[in-house]
């Protein structure tokens, strides 16, 4: 269990450091725009969350989903009120546009080679 989470998390994480390392010429530019994306999705999550009472709205922050996949994986009773199921496909589809920026980004370097 220890593993597939450990994996899920390296996979998601940095393909995403790699697709906003690709969008931007600076290295500074990529950590401040990395953390500031997370800290953003985590920020809005938490306020529509708690104003609408709703769990849901926590499938946007991509720390809560592995906060609520993270105890699925282990066998212990998530924290929020959805199916893990619904973090996984959250963290796959983030993880699936990363890929496909990255993609788009070295095809437009192959082009230019």
């Amino acid at each position: 269990a220890a593993l597939a989470f450990t994996s899920l998390w390296v996979l998601v994480v940095s393909t995403l450091v790699l697709c906003v390392s690709s969008l931007v010429p600076r290295k500074t530019l990529a950590l401040v725009a990395f953390f500031g994306w997370i800290m953003l999705t985590e920020a809005v999550c938490q306020v529509l969350g708690q104003v609408t009472n709703d769990d849901r709205f926590y499938l946007l922050g991509m720390l809560h989903d592995f906060e609520q996949v993270g105890p699925w994986i282990f066998g212990r009773r998530p924290p929020f009120d959805f199916p893990p199921s619904w973090s996984l496909a959250a963290l796959g589809g983030l993880f699936l546009a990363s890929l496909s920026i990255l993609a788009w980004r070295l095809r437009r370097l192959e082009v230019v080679a």
